[in-house]
């Protein structure tokens, strides 16, 4: 240290010398506060507290704790203060007043508020009856989290901030919907009967969906056997979605029943399969207690789906799906492989009957599904765990290989 700064210093470590030749018969704040004011030019307690909670500038802002750091050639003063929501540190230079430390060192715990209750405090500030949440996210900011929460109503987008820890608003931005529609309603129509390319198709109903950000048209048309839904983007004209029923008299005298296409099944099934790389094999129409399915098969490079559609409703009744055995399983034409197969329960390592539950559970994407029984067949080649399951709406069947922790076959029925 130079003699310059040992000068600087010198007053303080006088008071230091006052403060421990006392302690052992004045409190410990007192002592603090007495070695600040003897010091010529530095900060006493009190102005150190008044710096720290300015900073905060919290109605419920306390210090708590506080404490004098004299082993740096700048002494300087630690100040804990807590409020309602947050614990603080302060650090602040002792001889410019400046603060050199400040963050959140703790949330105080139970008082965040939920997902729920900051949705209705952003909806409550846009007070629309039109307001939806598109969208709610958490800040990265770990020192001062909050809720990112974006609303639209037919005419504005907002974007609120909410604070985690105390529910207040603090962003709050709003966008006005620029509505670009580029395609009339006559427009619209007559691409929906081009797209259907029928001389007997007329439109009975047209209806248009202008106030929001993806404006849209839906029309309806009818020929002499179908009926459609036709879904078009109010910008560019493309078709979003198209929807078909055929009317099929069974007897005559009996209700007409309203049954989708076999494209719309297609199209339904492949939704069912997360792989991009997917393709139809196979559709076939058969009757089940009295009601129209719709079988589809699909392949990917791995698995095989068999996919039940609900002819009239359109809803999906059972996917089941088995290894694509056709491309990637290897017959054993020897006798070494043979006796491999054998002997797996020895010579190989299964995941346990544990991994093998929370593998089917994540497949089924319900916590709440009951196991009804789970078997390890070790003498199948490869060994598997069969798992049967169910919840409020199917039954479910996983097969799982037991050295892989593939699923080699899935089956969903309803209950």
């Amino acid at each position: 240290m130079t003699i310059k700064k040992f000068k600087n210093v010198l007053p303080l470590f006088i008071g230091i010398l006052i403060f421990s030749m006392v302690a052992s018969i004045v409190p410990t704040n007192l002592l603090v506060e007495a070695a600040s004011t003897q010091t010529t030019g530095y900060l006493t307690l009190a102005e150190a507290k008044e710096i720290a909670l300015k900073k905060i500038n919290d109605s419920t802002a306390e210090v708590t704790n506080f404490n004098i750091d004299f082993n740096q050639e700048k002494p300087y003063y630690i100040m804990e203060v807590k409020t309602k929501a947050y614990v603080y540190r302060v650090d602040i230079d002792a001889s410019s007043k400046n603060i050199i430390r400040f963050e959140v060192t703790s949330v105080v715990a139970n008082k965040n508020i939920t997902i729920d209750q900051a949705k209705e405090i952003a909806l409550k500030k846009v007070n629309d009856s039109t307001a939806q949440v598109t969208n709610l996210k958490i800040s990265s900011n770990e020192k001062n989290p909050y809720y990112i929460i974006e609303i639209q109503t037919k005419t504005h987008i907002y974007t609120i901030d909410v604070d985690i820890a105390t529910g207040n608003i603090i962003n709050f931005q709003v966008k006005n919907i620029e509505v670009k529609t580029n395609i009339t309603l006559a427009q619209a129509k007559n691409i929906a009967l081009k797209q259907i390319n029928d001389v007997t198709a007329e439109v009975v109903n047209a209806e248009a969906s202008l106030n929001g950000v993806n404006p849209y048209y839906i029309i309806e048309v009818k020929t002499k056997t179908y009926g459609y839904t036709v879904e078009i983007d109010g910008t560019n004209g493309k078709v979003i979605s198209l929807e078909a029923s055929k009317i099929i008299v069974d007897k005559p005298g009996e209700q007409l029943k309203k049954y989708i296409t076999k494209d719309v099944a297609k199209v339904i099934a492949l939704n069912q399969v997360e792989d991009k790389n997917k393709e139809v094999l196979d559709l076939v129409v058969d009757i089940e207690d009295d009601r129209v399915y719709y079988f589809v098969e699909i392949r990917t490079p791995l698995l095989r789906y068999t996919v039940k559609v609900n002819a009239e409703t359109g809803e999906v009744a059972g996917v089941k799906h088995e290894a694509n055995n056709s491309k990637h399983v290897k017959p054993n034409n020897n006798k070494e492989n043979k006796d491999k197969g054998k002997d797996n329960k020895n010579n190989q390592k299964y995941i346990t009957k544990e991994r093998a539950i929370e593998i089917a559970v994540k497949k089924i994407d319900n916590k709440k599904a009951k196991i009804e029984e789970i078997d390890f067949e070790y003498k199948k080649n490869p060994p598997v765990y069969e798992i049967e399951m169910e919840d409020d709406k199917y039954e479910y069947k996983i097969v799982i290989n037991a050295i892989t922790g593939q699923i080699v076959e899935f089956e969903k029925e309803k209950d």
